[in-house]
């Protein structure tokens, strides 16, 4: 048959599936507390449209909030009451950033979080994490580098620890 994409429930204790609770195309997916945050692709007529959304645990078909990307959303970090994103986009939710956003999941906004990233950082960015006040970043961050940078998610500064992994 042909390939169904979305997000399914499925029980854990006889793996039956429900679903899809949402259609499109999912790219990637973090868990935030008891929200579901779903980075997907769908059709809009017949237009791609690239979204990131949070659902309810509890009620996973009915979208909380859905804010639209002008590219793919590559990488989601859920820590608490936010949700760290990157990927090649340069807009998520009508505002404008440099591939790196931070969205607060109680008010469904992006926040003011904007670090100095050059362009570089949408495409080669290969991990995220969140730990306490920072923001971790892997990959290619800056033109010069392949390195870990730290980020601190109140401010944006990047932070002088920046190890340079072996390999």
């Amino acid at each position: 048959g042909s390939p169904i994409g979305g997000v399914f429930v499925v029980d854990p204790v006889n793996g039956t599936a429900n679903g899809p609770v949402l259609s499109g195309t999912v790219a990637r997916f973090g868990l935030a507390g008891d929200r579901l945050v779903v980075s997907r692709t769908v059709l809009r007529g017949a237009l791609p449209r690239s979204e990131v959304l949070a659902v309810a645990t509890a009620a996973p078909s009915t979208p909380l909030w859905t804010l639209e990307a002008n590219n793919a959303v590559d990488l989601i970090a859920p820590n608490g009451q936010h949700v760290a994103l990157t990927g090649p986009f340069t807009s998520v939710g009508g505002l404008t950033r440099n591939g790196l956003y931070a969205i607060d999941l109680r008010t469904r906004r992006v926040t003011s979080f904007a670090p100095f990233t050059p362009v570089t950082v949408a495409s080669n960015v290969s991990s995220l994490a969140v730990a306490g006040s920072l923001l971790l970043v892997g990959g290619n961050v800056f033109q010069d580098t392949s390195a870990l940078v730290a980020f601190d998610r109140a401010s944006g500064a990047v932070l002088t620890w920046a190890p340079v992994p072996n390999g």
